[in-house]
């Protein structure tokens, strides 16, 4: 017989949704509950191949979760039936089927009810009422608990009437030199046991056929003694401290009464000496003193550098003077010692110019010692210093009143207008 049958059509493009099962599902029901779910893609049908995975997962009341519950494909539809083990457990549950579909597993339906109970635990007929398993449980464990306090009741009695009339034979440090000693014994046997009062007592178990402790020796309590009589009262030592002159007093006073003494302060110590006098540290730079801050005013000349009217001497650039004799065999067929023009060289700082239209030094020729001397340009210039750097010199040439010098160094590149260069070059 077919159970309750639950047909279901899920849209795959709108996704699944929750599906409240208000149908009855039964405690104690067995596949009970056929569920058959068709699929759609919009309003085209899905048709499930025959050989498609159906699983079903189902989460009981109790938070616990069965097995996967394998299904079939009916029909191109996945269709799950639940186990016994669904309707064990009463309360809420829920159910998840999933289909292999297009090669991917995906969610098919979802849907949540409740597996309602059939009976109690308590059965009433008309004349008697049964108890509950939960009831019957109780009674047995009290029963049972009854029992094993009754036992060990019986036990500590048989064990005190045997106790009751024994007589201690000797006395053995360990238990293992009585059992050495005496491996068996009689009813009433005993032995006194440790190394130091109170002993214990073994006494031979007819039931368990070994020594067993029963314990001290001990009477019974005798009665409480004379109060004696109340003691002294205590004293607690007190301490004072007084300031007196030169220390303090210290006084202790106790049960026998106070006693004082002196704690002086100790004498002063001898003076020390004196220490020698302080030396003035006097700073000098190339002869000026520092003023009465510590401070130095220097000029060019204080730190040895050139003024700024300075003009070197062609020895200082190492250049020929005006005139220069040099031994050589012969020139223009003289021989022996021969005086030679040389080059006369001219030194001139300036305030240049950078040109950005012709991408050059600009000087005014009337700067120069000669400017007829300028018409030669290119024989003209022999070295340029710009911020202290010496420059390699391209072309130069003169046009209108001015001097144009191209420079071959990367000092030009942050050139403004009126800085001071150092221009060597060729007079008349």
């Amino acid at each position: 017989m077919e159970g309750n049958r639950i047909e279901k059509r899920t849209d795959l493009l709108r996704g699944v949704t929750l599906t409240r099962l208000d149908r009855l599902f039964a405690e104690g029901d067995k596949e009970a509950h056929k569920f058959v779910i068709g699929l759609t893609l919009g309003n085209s049908v899905v048709t499930l191949d025959s050989g498609a995975t159906v699983t079903g997962h189902f989460i009981r009341a109790d938070d616990s979760t069965l097995p996967p519950i394998k299904g079939t494909v009916e029909e191109g539809k996945a269709v799950l039936t639940l186990p016994e083990g669904a309707y064990k457990i009463t309360g809420y549950f829920s159910l998840i089927i999933k289909a292999n579909v297009g090669g991917m597993s995906c969610a098919v339906f979802w849907g949540d009810g409740a597996i309602t109970r059939t009976s109690t635990d308590t059965i009433v007929d008309p004349d008697h009422t049964i108890p509950s398993l939960d009831e019957l449980l109780t009674k047995i464990a009290a029963v049972d608990d009854a029992i094993a306090r009754a036992d060990a009741a019986a036990e500590e009695a048989r064990q005190a009437a045997q106790s009751a009339n024994f007589t201690v034979l000797d006395h053995y440090d360990t238990l293992d030199l009585l059992k050495a000693a005496h491996p068996t014994g009689k009813p009433g046997d005993a032995y006194a046991i440790g190394m130091e009062e109170p002993y214990d007592v073994h006494i031979w178990g007819v039931d368990v056929q070994d020594w067993v402790n029963i314990g001290q020796l001990q009477g019974a309590q005798g009665l409480p003694g004379e109060q004696g009589p109340a003691g002294a009262n205590g004293v607690s030592p007190t301490i004072s401290i007084e300031a007196i002159d030169g220390g303090n007093r210290v006084t202790i006073t106790d049960a026998n009464g106070p006693k004082v003494f002196n704690v002086m302060d100790g004498k002063d110590g001898s003076p020390g000496t004196n220490g020698s006098d302080a030396q003035a540290i006097v700073y000098t730079i190339n002869g000026k003193n520092a003023d009465s801050n510590g401070n130095f005013e220097l000029n060019a000349s204080s730190v040895g550098a050139r003024p700024d009217t300075w003009m070197p001497t062609a020895a200082q650039v190492g250049a020929l003077p005006s005139t220069y004799t040099a031994p050589v065999s012969s020139v223009n067929g003289e021989t022996g010692a021969v005086t030679v023009p040389v080059l006369k060289l001219a030194y001139l700082q300036y305030d240049a110019s950078w040109s950005d239209s012709q991408n050059a030094l600009q000087i005014p020729t009337s700067a120069f010692s000669n400017p007829a001397s300028t018409t030669d340009a290119s024989k003209m210039c022999f070295m340029i210093q710009i911020y202290g750097k010496t420059c390699f010199i391209g072309d130069s040439f003169v046009s209108g009143s001015y001097l144009y010098i191209r420079v071959y160094n990367s000092s030009w590149e942050n050139w403004g207008t009126g800085e001071r260069v150092n221009i060597i070059y060729q007079t008349a």
